[in-house]
């Protein structure tokens, strides 16, 4: 998967807006079984959400920081955030890539995608 990371500035609310995009797209007729999925990823981030726009159809991790430009700890604070998106963004990617491409169900797509295998071989 190739990421797209963007970094916008708001001087207004005083705040960092970051996303993540995805290199893949969905179409209308997915975006039910899209939005499902959506949710119940959604409900275990701590961070951050993933959302999916009507105008391109591609999965992004977005999250924003309110901060002072003067505040020393925004650097830090953007290391973490882009090591947490991306962390979350491949945790992630197969449930979409079920979905999208395997028509699974979305709570299926995502218990195979968060499996997490237990022992050694």
């Amino acid at each position: 998967c190739q990421y797209r990371l963007y970094f916008t500035w708001s001087e207004q609310i005083r705040a960092i807006s970051f996303t993540v995009t995805f290199d893949i797209k969905f179409p209308q007729s997915k975006y039910e079984s899209a939005h499902e999925l959506l949710a119940l990823i959604n409900e275990k981030l701590w961070i951050g959400h993933f959302d999916i726009t009507k105008k391109n159809g591609i999965p992004a991790y977005r999250h924003t920081v309110l901060s002072l430009p003067e505040n020393e700890m925004l650097q830090h604070q953007l290391e973490d955030l882009v090591d947490i998106a991306i962390y979350e963004c491949e945790k992630y990617y197969p449930a979409f890539q079920l979905v999208l491409f395997d028509d699974s169900l979305p709570s299926n797509a995502l218990s195979v995608s968060t499996f997490d295998t237990i022992g050694s071989a």
